[in-house]
């Protein structure tokens, strides 16, 4: 217990003497209204007011460096009752009520610390923050400018003196400095950034072109930025060059796959069924096991078959097939093409096909419930009783609480008549639905049957009671 107590003390020390001279060094601009009005020949007093200031100061800092800022602040504010115009303690007190999201309270320290230390850049600098964060943008622009003529090389400064000019508008101020930036650091993703920024605002699309190209020529090992150009040229409506820039990825890349699938997408967006496919199928000849989703998703794209999509054609279902055994072939571990490739054997009621890529997929480590969703779909098509009742029990110690495997097993019982059987999982299914009317009805359909067939013929009048009212009330 002495050694730490011993331990604590020392900390306390070691921050104190910091903060001490933390308080000499942030405070030499200020004017010390104690020394020069009493001077009154009392140093005693003075002295002593001046320690106890101090003290509270460091003490302060000590909560603040606890994490206890509400425990500072009162120190600080304590400070302040002694010496109203300590520039260190309005400075603490800012980033205080800044740290408590009151950036209008934070502001008003901030600029007292300034007054009474104009030349110290840390607390012009937070000054300059929060008349920013109190979104008063030309102010900010005007300390921001004093600042940076003093350190003219400060990229960082720099750049938040551009920020200012841009957020009052002044984008043609904002980048001249840019400008600036870009001869002392050169080109950069950030700068380019802030760039466009500003070309999206003045809906300059020529100056928006010329710095995602200045970014491909700075950076030609990088795809992101050939990406990025080729995405602008898409959404202003220039494929051409957009399909220009895929191909110069290809020919920069010739061992990845995702400047083929960018280049399907592109010609996927413009109708061009056929090349779209043959640079598709190019991309998923290539074994990069990084690039698998984004052919799951290619495919996905081009050959649709969620329920708002149109009917596929034949062609299209061929295509789609022979893409799903590249797939299949090229990433023979991983679960996601058998996905894929069941999905579309499913859509064309291929329910044994579909049946025979779920499981392989499931076999690959495939653990989503969608796909045991789909089994389940496809057992219930073929009306497989006993491999539906199979795997609804390995479903139920896998996710216990779907609804789903519940209603199956329900099924198989009425059918059979074990309506005691079919009553339990029926009611489990109900009881873990999640608001989906479709299922709701169908679950309570079944279970009307079941209590009518095992005699509980009250439970089935409410119940088709309670499903006709809410039917109705849907349909008002």
């Amino acid at each position: 217990m002495k050694n730490y107590k011993i331990a604590i003390l020392f900390v306390v020390i070691l921050i104190g003497g910091s903060c001490k001279q933390s308080q000499k060094t942030l405070q030499g601009g200020e004017k010390n209204t104690t020394r020069n009005i009493r001077n009154d020949g009392n140093k005693n007093q003075m002295t002593a007011s001046r320690a106890k200031e101090e003290e509270m100061f460091v003490q302060g800092c000590i909560e603040k460096s606890l994490g206890n800022s509400r425990k500072a602040l009162i120190q600080f504010q304590e400070c302040l009752k002694i010496n109203p115009q300590s520039a260190a303690t309005n400075f603490e007190m800012a980033g205080i009520y800044r740290e408590f999201e009151q950036s209008d309270r934070a502001l008003q320290f901030a600029k007292k610390a300034v007054e009474f230390a104009p030349t110290n850049r840390w607390y012009v600098l937070r000054y300059a923050e929060l008349l920013q964060e109190n979104k008063m943008y030309v102010p900010a622009v005007v300390v921001f400018k004093n600042l940076s003529d003093r350190e003219s090389n400060n990229v960082d400064l720099l750049f938040r003196y551009a920020g200012a000019l841009a957020r009052a508008e002044k984008f043609d101020d904002a980048l001249k400095k840019y400008n600036e930036i870009e001869i002392i650091e050169g080109v950069s993703d950030t700068l380019q950034m802030c760039r466009i920024v500003i070309y999206k605002k003045q809906l300059d699309i020529i100056g928006e072109e010329n710095a995602l190209v200045t970014l491909s020529k700075a950076f030609p090992k990088s795809m992101e930025y050939k990406r990025r150009l080729a995405d602008f040229y898409y959404s202003t409506g220039q494929s051409e060059k957009a399909s220009l820039v895929f191909k110069k990825m290809i020919a920069s890349f010739p061992n990845s796959a995702v400047p083929h699938l960018l280049l399907a997408g592109n010609y996927n967006k413009i109708k061009d069924d056929e090349n779209a496919f043959t640079e598709a199928r190019c991309g998923f000849l290539i074994s990069e096991e990084s690039s698998l989703m984004l052919k799951i998703n290619v495919l996905a794209e081009l050959y649709p078959i969620n329920d708002s999509a149109a009917p596929l054609s034949t062609i299209k279902y061929k295509r789609a097939d022979s893409l799903c055994a590249i797939l299949m072939r090229v990433h023979q571990n991983k679960p996601e093409p058998f996905v894929a490739g069941g999905n579309y054997q499913f859509k064309r009621g291929k329910m044994i096909e579909a049946r025979d890529m779920y499981f392989k997929a499931i076999d690959r480590g495939q653990i989503d419930y969608s796909t045991w969703k789909k089994i389940m779909a496809v057992h219930n098509n073929l009306n497989d009783t006993e491999s539906q009742t199979k795997t609804c029990m390995t479903i139920l110690e896998l996710f216990p609480s779907q609804p789903a495997p519940y209603y199956y097993l329900g099924i198989i019982q009425l059918n059979k008549k074990n309506y005691a059987g079919a009553i339990r999982n029926l009611e489990m299914a109900n009881d873990f639905l999640n608001e989906n009317t479709i299922d709701e009805l169908k679950i309570t359909m079944a279970l009307i049957d079941a209590y009518r067939g095992d005699g509980k013929n009250e439970k089935a009048a409410t119940l088709e009671q309670k499903i006709n009212t809410k039917l109705l009330n849907e349909t008002k």
